[in-house]
């Protein structure tokens, strides 16, 4: 079956700086992959590179079969593609449900809306008692969940999820991991990038390693976690 996202040989950076080298990756309908790791390892660009934030200098993505390499991120988007950055960028100075049906601008049909708002809240019923709550003053594992609901709220066909434990104290980042765990077994497809490699792997079907900007290593999530080199490099031990 044909990967539902497709990433093949991307070099791609900022002005003259070149990030990634040749980087490839794949993504199948309902699968759960991570990349992998170390800080300024690219991995960041790679999302913000499938998501049209960043435009390759070579290399091609292809999407349900279609490229989208040039494509702008709003179109992108639209496609079926919801990127969640690191930054959230979150309307703190609006309400809960507001943020939510804000990610479903695109969504003309209004019996939709509420129909995805209801999974939503049933995946994260945490945001449905604080649906009244304005953004800003949640918790920072609270505006996590937020920021990754509401890029539900799109009816997306993948998910790319950018560091959602980072700065969260462990209970709050098990929290998060749970609720991504959910909307994969609903069958959610999510590209996740995390920094908490141990976490990833026991949550995941599938890794991708990236140093430097090339992928050194992928496999299934079971065997990464107990490849010996990735235990000495990512685990601590």
């Amino acid at each position: 079956m044909e990967p539902l996202l497709t990433v093949r040989d991307i070099e791609a950076g900022y002005g003259k700086l070149t990030v990634l080298r040749n980087v490839s990756l794949d993504v199948h309908q309902g699968e759960f992959v991570s990349l992998l790791g170390p800080n300024g390892a690219g991995k960041t660009t790679t999302l913000r590179t499938i998501s049209g934030f960043l435009v390759p200098f070579k290399g091609e993505i292809t999407f349900k079969g279609e490229s989208v390499v040039g494509k702008p991120a709003e179109e992108i988007s639209r496609l079926g593609i919801s990127f969640v950055s690191e930054t959230l960028n979150l309307f703190r100075d609006m309400t809960v449900r507001d943020n939510l049906l804000m990610g479903a601008y695109q969504i003309k049909d209004k019996a939709a809306r509420l129909e995805t708002l209801n999974f939503v809240y049933g995946v994260f019923d945490r945001l449905q008692e604080r649906e009244g709550q304005l953004a800003g003053t949640m918790s920072g594992g609270e505006q996590k969940m937020l920021a990754i609901a509401r890029g539900l709220m799109s009816q997306p066909s993948l998910l790319l999820v950018d560091e959602p434990s980072l700065g969260l104290a462990p209970q709050l980042a098990r929290d998060v991991f749970i609720a991504l765990r959910v909307l994969q077994k609903e069958g959610v497809t999510i590209l996740l990038v995390e920094q908490n490699a141990r976490a990833a792997l026991r949550i995941t079907n599938r890794g991708y390693i990236l140093e430097n900007g090339r992928i050194v290593a992928e496999d299934a999530s079971d065997l990464l976690r107990n490849d010996q080199r990735v235990r000495k490099a990512y685990l601590g031990r």
